[in-house]
């Protein structure tokens, strides 16, 4: 832990971490009433906080103060996983352990938006575009899409939905793999019902890669 970072001020960093997350905002106000603490004596603490580097204030609109904690403080509190730098997947080059960031919350990694929701992928029909059985789908929920989208498509009279390539051809929908061992589909646009766009991929299963 940094020098002078007390009990209490550890428990104002986390307190101010865990309003974040649960409203967004987190105001010297909202924190003082969730601490049960005045403003005045709150303030000593965090021009403190300030001071050593753990925390950032910033001003998103007039008359308005945003506490948000630095990633010093989130590394003393151990908050998230850290991403150390980059690593070569072609000539090597020095590893370096120096802390470049910390992911914290799905939000750090996908661009997350109220209503999205994940599938797991059954089957490898779609591995060719790194989709494969096993893996998590992020669907963001529309009933639209376009030439080459990935969709949640659900087609009348076949009872289930499939993952696919979506391609609009005149009157007709075609929907197509990303694996030759499966055939393209191509059914009357008014049987096709899309229910939803993935927009990214969670891959959840061990691969053994043949060597180079």
């Amino acid at each position: 832990m940094p020098p002078r970072l007390t009990p209490l001020r550890e428990h104002i960093l986390r307190t101010i971490r865990l309003l974040a997350l649960e409203e967004g905002l987190v105001t010297p106000m909202r924190l003082a009433e969730k601490l049960g603490k005045g403003r005045s004596g709150l303030q000593d603490h965090l021009d403190a906080l300030e001071e050593l580097g753990l925390l950032v204030k910033r001003r998103p609109s007039a008359g308005i103060v945003a506490l948000e904690l630095s990633e010093t403080a989130r590394e003393a509190l151990g908050i998230g996983y850290p991403v150390l730098g980059g690593i070569a997947a072609g000539a090597p080059i020095l590893a370096l352990g120096e802390v470049k960031r910390r992911i914290e919350t799905l939000e750090d990694l996908l661009p997350l938006e109220y209503g999205d929701f994940f599938l797991t992928v059954q089957g490898d029909s779609m591995c060719n575009s790194g989709i494969c059985d096993g893996d998590l789908a992020l669907i963001r929920p529309q009933r639209w899409a376009e030439d080459g989208d990935i969709v949640v498509a659900l087609v009348e009279g076949e009872g289930t939905a499939t993952l696919k390539y979506y391609f609009r051809e005149g009157d007709w929908v075609r929907l197509e793999p990303a694996n030759p061992d499966y055939q393209s589909m191509t059914f009357p646009l008014e049987r096709v019902i899309v229910q939803g766009v993935c927009i990214r991929h969670i891959s959840t299963v061990k691969r053994t890669l043949a060597p180079a």
